[in-house]
């Protein structure tokens, strides 16, 4: 039951039987059975109420065969747009396509005034005082 052989199981029973005398041993067995059948049951309610709880969480299977994810949608998509390709409309305006020539391009003048370089900040001179006596 814990691991405790015959010979462990005597030596508690005889160690008992000492410590708390023939006329306690009766009583202290009694509710220790008591106790351990209590423990037994509260371990039994916990174990069938985490099995319900599983049992109603439960994932079923999916019901058909999974389609190839991406490729089959990519491949209806190539298809829905090959059909949209075949009535061509004609274009109008400017082609997106067509970069404009440099000179149509709207550019903003630069600024004469370069960016000052930085210079060292003057040094400062400090006048040390005295020390006081």
């Amino acid at each position: 039951m814990f691991g405790i052989g015959p010979l462990e199981l005597t030596v508690i029973l005889v160690v008992a039987l000492l410590v708390m005398g023939p006329k306690k041993l009766p009583e202290l067995a009694r509710t220790l059975g008591r106790g351990l059948a209590e423990f037994r049951r509260a371990s039994n309610d916990l174990k069938r109420s985490i099995d319900m709880d599983l049992e109603d969480h439960k994932i079923e299977p999916p019901a058909g065969p999974a389609q190839t994810g991406v490729s089959h949608v990519a491949s209806k998509k190539g298809q829905e747009v090959g059909s949209n390709t075949k009535t061509k409309a004609e274009p109008h305006g400017e082609d997106p396509l067509d970069p404009k020539p440099e000179s149509e391009l709207e550019t903003e003048p630069a600024d004469d005034d370069p960016i000052p370089a930085a210079s060292p900040a003057p040094a400062v001179k400090r006048e040390t005082e005295p020390p006081v006596d």
